[in-house]
């Protein structure tokens, strides 16, 4: 067994449905080969003003196959949308304050594998000395790095980078984070075939109480402008007899008709609204990767999403229709064409079925366990060939 540790701003807990991807690399990692340790500091500061119950300082999360992962939230003071560099600065030595005491308590580390830049640099700075090989996932839909870490020697630090898309690997080398001698790859996200899949669409209805004759546009995402919540509502709003699931929350609630279902629901019964739906459409304008639409693929949804580049992993014509996500014209004319063409629209869910295999959350870690122990050749990315 190897030992990796996994740094991140946040990890589930119940009641606390945060970063689950988090989560889910932690569950296949503990299968390959790894044990599993998580450090996910929590905010004193918002407990404190939102009253939020604390959670344990050390606890145990068990995956489905019964492997353990140990999890600390050590404490920190957090200053939430501060546009002040001085609280910034002292917020992120807080975190590194965290971490290194955190990581004190652990022996026999191979590996550091941090959730998103700003992590991997904070930590890089932290385990300067240290041994371990560290590695930053960059999946984030925008890189956001205090100047302070933008030094050659805690650059250098950094071991490897797994990118989830190729906007990912362009953007962290146009903010000149790879350095020369850093691994580089590109893995896109994953799902659980566990908890995404095709289901009987009749009987997902049945289940939900919802009428089995209705086409249904379906939706998941932060309810805000980046995620396209009201552009998709206008688009809907063109036709009387389109149905709506929108599954999230915001400030940019959708106001359009003929809405069935508006809000959050259990992760374990998200897959069971997908399967009501006829397609799923998110004009997004800024991901990483996005793991909505590739659960919305897993559920055998033809998809209608972005054009751009971030969407390029994990999208194809055989299952999506692509478009300007700023466009509420082309947004209702993808919507339009899938609603009156039923044979399109089956062999795009087909499809979608087929291709959802290959972002399976087991074959992503076996990806990633590969590149953290050398097993696998790191992707030329400069010469634009990956995986």
């Amino acid at each position: 067994m190897k030992e990796i540790c996994i740094i991140a701003e946040d990890y589930p807990s119940k009641g606390k449905p945060m970063f689950p991807f988090v989560q889910q690399l932690a569950f296949c990692l503990s299968n390959e080969r790894f044990e599993c340790t998580v450090i996910a500091p929590q905010s004193l500061t918002k407990c404190l003003i939102r009253h939020e119950k604390i959670r344990k300082l050390k606890s145990l999360d068990t995956n489905p196959e019964g492997k353990q992962i140990t999890v600390y939230r050590p404490l920190i003071i957090t200053f939430s949308n501060t546009t002040s560099k001085l609280l910034s600065k002292l917020a992120c030595l807080f975190f590194e304050h965290a971490v290194a005491r955190t990581f004190r308590k652990l022996d026999g580390i191979g590996t550091v594998y941090c959730y998103f830049w700003h992590i991997g640099l904070m930590a890089a700075r932290v385990l300067q000395k240290n041994k371990a090989q560290l590695i930053v996932q960059a999946s984030e839909c925008e890189i956001f790095i205090n100047e302070t870490y933008l030094k050659q020697d805690i650059l250098q630090r950094v071991n490897g980078v797994v990118c989830a898309s190729r906007k990912n690997y362009d953007e962290s080398t146009e903010h000149g984070l790879l350095t020369p001698d850093c691994r580089t790859t590109i893995i896109p996200n994953g799902f659980r075939d566990d908890e995404f899949h095709v289901m009987d669409q009749a009987a997902a209805r049945q289940e939900l109480g919802i009428d089995p004759s209705v086409f249904i546009v379906a939706f998941v995402g932060g309810f805000e402008e980046r995620k396209g919540t009201r552009r998709l509502s206008s688009a809907i709003d063109r036709f009387p007899d389109v149905y709506s699931i929108f599954i999230g929350k915001g400030n940019e609630p959708p106001v359009c008709k003929n809405i069935l279902f508006q809000g959050t629901v259990d992760h374990t019964r998200v897959c069971t609204y997908l399967n009501c739906a006829d397609i799923f459409v998110l004009p997004t304008n800024a991901e990483g990767c996005c793991n909505a639409i590739i659960e919305a693929i897993a559920c055998g949804l033809p998809v209608v999403s972005s054009n751009k580049s971030f969407n390029d992993e994990i999208l194809d014509d055989s299952y999506s229709i692509r478009i300007n996500e700023g466009s509420v014209d082309e947004i209702a004319e993808a919507i339009c064409l899938l609603k009156e063409d039923s044979e399109l629209r089956h062999r795009m869910s087909v499809h979608a079925a087929e291709a959802s295999a290959q972002f399976r959350i087991t074959r992503r870690a076996q990806a990633v366990a590969g590149f953290i122990l050398g097993e696998t050749q790191e992707s030329d990315l400069r010469r634009g060939n990956y995986c």
